[in-house]
């Protein structure tokens, strides 16, 4: 059966250092959310763009939201619930390419329930929390190689 690991925490805790090892050592695709996020607002919402929003994609969001029901208005769309689509059509496109899945970034914080509930049926899904380096998983810390190994024949 197909894996996907969901990979979230605070910015800068080291949630792209193990999604880039679990990519180089274990063969897992990846896939980065906030990239995602950074080229989603570039082309749908280019208004709210500027060219450093990938240093600054957490306050970006944040201010999204607070001024969401603003923003249907002067777009006539909500950007949080267009992002939402967006971001579960990317994970499920990725999901039926790849075997081994891991997906990665802050805004996944938001996201890893529904993608978790939606795409239940097709993979086994994994949250794996990082702090500061530490990777928790299953409510216990892990290393990279047990974190590597969820939902394996081996794990």
């Amino acid at each position: 059966m197909k894996r996907i690991l969901l990979i979230h925490g605070d910015p800068k805790s080291g949630k792209s250092f193990l999604a880039d090892m679990l990519k180089s050592r274990f063969s897992f695709n990846l896939v980065s959310i906030d990239g995602c996020y950074v080229d989603f607002i570039a082309k749908q919402f280019h208004a709210l763009y500027f060219e450093a929003l990938n240093r600054y994609i957490a306050p970006h969001y944040c201010w999204l939201m607070k001024l969401r029901n603003h923003l249907k208005k002067d777009f006539e769309l909500d950007p949080i619930d267009e992002w939402n689509k967006h971001l579960l059509s990317i994970v499920t496109e990725q999901s039926n390419l790849y075997d081994d899945l891991v997906v990665e970034g802050f805004l996944l914080h938001y996201y890893k329930d529904i993608i978790e509930n939606t795409l239940s049926n097709r993979a086994k899904t994994f949250q794996v929390r990082v702090i500061d380096r530490n990777y928790f998983a299953r409510n216990e810390i892990m290393t990279l190689e047990q974190i590597a190994k969820l939902g394996s024949a081996s794990g």
